[in-house]
């Protein structure tokens, strides 16, 4: 019994280990994706390309040959572009079974644990994103590109802001806004909130009911500490859960090949353990 109890083991540790194989290096391990909503300005042929932050951020120099020479919102409006080209919106992008089996499975039990969380596997493994995840993204593109950048957490919605000229300014990737004044300047959150008719016409019913959300400023979360962090700390500690489970996701099976091998290698061990 044991001995068959060894065998199991070993196979549903190399099957573990098979799947997040295939999940890493096939293109088995892509989350779910969603079409452009009819206002996207979603681009294929880039989302195909790109395959890497360091893939986003080539591609927005090679756009602007003057890059070096840009002024920093000329740069975040490049880089915004690169996101609202490269990305869809859909209900989040989440672990499968081939991206992270373990999370996939966690996220079953505990919702957050199940949603994708590294920018790296945003770009690399799909592209739809919710607005939490492609704000993010383009949050570390901004910082990437030595532009300080924070996350605002709008209690039904999430955007950026960038720091440059002496002020914040707000880009929102997923309903793909750049809000400006009479003036043509960058609004930051707290203007755009004050400014309804601004707001309104900058946020038009078929992109979503973000007026109240943005308008209703007292629940807004501005957080620029620690430099790239989600607005919300539970979000950072799964950040770095995410982490850690990308090691497990191979350490555990890894683990239980070799204890199944263990028992089926060691008679007096497995005879101690029958006993």
């Amino acid at each position: 019994m044991k001995n068959a109890l060894s065998k199991m083991l070993v196979v549903f540790g190399a099957s573990l280990l098979f799947i997040s194989i295939i999940g890493d290096f096939t293109s088995k391990g892509g989350y779910e994706n969603d079409g452009p909503r009819t206002w996207e300005r979603f681009d294929e042929s880039l989302a195909n390309k790109t395959h890497s932050i360091d893939d986003l951020i080539s591609e927005a120099k090679r756009r602007q040959e003057s890059w070096d020479t840009m002024s920093d919102e000329q740069k975040m409006i490049s880089l915004y572009e690169i996101v609202t080209d490269r990305f869809t919106h859909n209900e989040g992008a989440r672990h499968t079974v081939f991206t992270n089996w373990l999370l996939f499975s966690l996220g079953k039990i505990v919702t957050p644990l199940g949603i994708i969380w590294s920018p790296d596997v945003f770009v690399s493994k799909g592209y739809s994103l919710i607005c939490s995840q492609s704000s993010y993204l383009l949050m570390q593109l901004a910082l990437k590109s030595g532009i300080r950048a924070r996350h605002v957490g709008l209690n039904g919605h999430v955007v950026i802001e960038a720091w440059y000229d002496n002020d914040w300014h707000l880009f929102d990737p997923d309903a793909e806004v750049i809000p400006r004044d009479s003036t043509e300047s960058v609004l930051s959150v707290e203007e755009l909130s004050r400014n309804i008719d601004l707001l309104k016409k900058e946020y038009p019913r078929i992109k979503g009911d973000y007026v109240n959300i943005i308008a209703s400023r007292e629940d807004n979360s501005f957080v620029s500490y620690p430099v790239g962090a989600y607005f919300e700390w539970k979000s950072q500690v799964l950040f770095y859960f995410e982490k850690i489970a990308q090691i497990l996701k191979y350490l555990i099976p890894f683990l239980i090949v070799v204890f199944g091998a263990y028992l089926h290698f060691t008679p007096n061990n497995r005879k101690n353990f029958n006993s």
